[in-house]
Formats: C-alpha cells, structure tokens, sequence
C-alpha cells in the first residue's frame, strides 16, 4: 500500500511543478507528504488519503491551488485510477525561500 501512496505522490509532483514553472513563479523546490487510512475489513483498501502539499520559493496562494487543481481533477491518473469512495484531503505549505 505505501507503493501506492509513492507512486501517488510522484504523479502529484510530475503535473504540479511543470504548472507552476508554466505560471512563471519563482519555484525552489517541491515536496509531497501522504498519510492513508485503511478500511479495517479486508480487503485493507484506502478509505482516506491525506495529501500537504510543501513548495519553497515566492509562490502566489492562487497559482498553487490552481495547480493542484489542475493536476487532481484533471491530470493525475493513478489518482483517476483509484476507488472514487476514497476521502481525499488536501492542504498546502508555502515556505518562503
């Protein structure tokens, strides 16, 4: 199951740093943490997915959500790939570097 969530989070960062290089902002850098929960019944599926979002640089709040807009409904698909009943939640951190 962690590969899952890596593989999840490779996907979020693949879309979401190239979006914000097209806006123009003055990206550093760029991390993803994931936290899941599991069902407790077999099969031990994920029932939620905890998504923080981290970008260093001088990042405008809007360019950064219409990034992980874009790349959550739209171009992320291993998250396309999983169970639509899956609880996401999603935050961001913007560090000043």
């Amino acid at each position: 199951m962690e590969f899952v969530l890596i593989a999840l989070g490779g996907c979020f960062l693949v879309y979401t740093v190239p979006i914000l290089q097209k806006m123009r902002v003055n990206l550093v850098d760029a991390e993803v943490e994931l936290k899941g929960e599991l069902v407790a019944e077999d099969p031990k599926r994920f029932k939620r997915i905890i998504t923080v979002y981290r970008v260093f640089g001088d990042i405008p709040e809007e360019k950064l959500k219409r990034a992980i807009e874009l790349t959550e409904e739209k171009y992320c698909r291993v998250l396309h790939s999983l169970n639509k009943d899956i609880e996401m939640e999603t935050a961001y951190e913007i560090i000043k570097a």
